[in-house]
This record gives C-alpha cells, sequence and structure tokens, in this order.
C-alpha cells in the first residue's frame, strides 16, 4: 500500500487540478502561476516517482507543502487562511492541502521521521563521532581526578549523562587494572 500511496496522493491532486483547467476553459476564470506551477510540480514528481521511487515521495512531499503554504494553487478558488499585521502576510495556508499533508505524514511516518532525524541530528556517523568527542572530553575532565573523588562520583554515577558514564566506567576498568581503585 505504501509504495502506491504517492500515486494515489498525486492522482487527488491531478483531479483538482484538472477539474480547475476544465472550469476555466468554460468559464471566464483565469489561470494564475500558482496554477501552471502546480501543474509543473505535478508532472515533475509523477515523473520521479515513475524513474526513482525515493526521488519521487520527497517530490510528492514537496509538493503538498507548497500547496499547503500556497506557492501551488489545485483548486480553481483559493480558500486560504492567513494570519496578518497589517497589509503584511505572516502564514498563509492551504485547510484542505493541509489536510492532506498530515494524512501524507501518517501514511509515511517512519520515512518522514528518519529523515527528519537526519536532518536535525545528522548521520549516524555525525552522531557516532559527536558522542566519541564527548566521551573523550569527559575521559580528559575526570582523568585528572583523585580516588577519593573517583569513590564519590561513583557512588552517584547514574547522575551523570550517558558519555560521562562510558568515560567513568573505561577509568574505572583501566584503574581496576593498575589496582589503584578499590
Amino acid at each position: 500500500m505504501k509504495a502506491k500511496a504517492d500515486y494515489i496522493f498525486l492522482a487527488v491532486l491531478g483531479i483538482a487540478l484538472a477539474i480547475t483547467i476544465n472550469t476555466t476553459y468554460n468559464s471566464d476564470y483565469v489561470l494564475t502561476w500558482h496554477h501552471y506551477a502546480s501543474l509543473a510540480g505535478l508532472l515533475i514528481a509523477l515523473l520521479l516517482k515513475i524513474v526513482y521511487n525515493r526521488a519521487g515521495r520527497y517530490a510528492t512531499a514537496a509538493i503538498l507543502i507548497l500547496g499547503t503554504l500556497n506557492i501551488f494553487n489545485f483548486q480553481l478558488i483559493k480558500t486560504t487562511d492567513s494570519f496578518a499585521v497589517g497589509s503584511i502576510t505572516l502564514v498563509a495556508f492551504e485547510p484542505y492541502l493541509s489536510v492532506l499533508l498530515i494524512i501524507y505524514y501518517f501514511v509515511n511516518k517512519t520515512a518522514i521521521n528518519k529523515v527528519l532525524r537526519g536532518v536535525l541530528r545528522g548521520s549516524e556517523k555525525e552522531q557516532i563521532d559527536d558522542h566519541q568527542k564527548m566521551v573523550d572530553f569527559y575521559l580528559h575532565k575526570f582523568g585528572e581526578c583523585t580516588q577519593a573523588e573517583f569513590v564519590q562520583i561513583f557512588k552517584n554515577l547514574n547522575a551523570y549523562p550517558e558519555p560521562a558514564q562510558e568515560a567513568l566506567k573505561q577509568l574505572r576498568d583501566k584503574y581496576y587494572i593498575q589496582g589503584t581503585v578499590t
């Protein structure tokens, strides 16, 4: 189902845009650049989905986000909710597409969370490097402690963050081997 879900979302947007285009030819309405951008984005997303599945998933999400932010318009009349101060619009969003975006999130929750985690926290290699830097910092910091300070620290070991606990355990193992900590 998840592999075909993007096609369903693209089809819903395509149908909405087709109805809009058909209505403009039968009435006095004129398409705006938002409609043309929506058509181009939809065609690009569909092509990417067919050729590169993962890129198509990102393109579908991008279309939904741009539609929610009112850059793409798939409907004839904008049903925009906006928050403005005076004549300056701070935030404008399309409520129907925001509902579609929320549904899209729940359909692709694990993939989206993985991407967001990578963006916000960095890749796994970066996370491992950052963790090792913290452990090295604590190794240096606690390496200068006396035996009495070590005894006090180990009584409250769980109060320290995880990288500090790892560094303290390494130091404890080092001093146990040397026979200096009881």
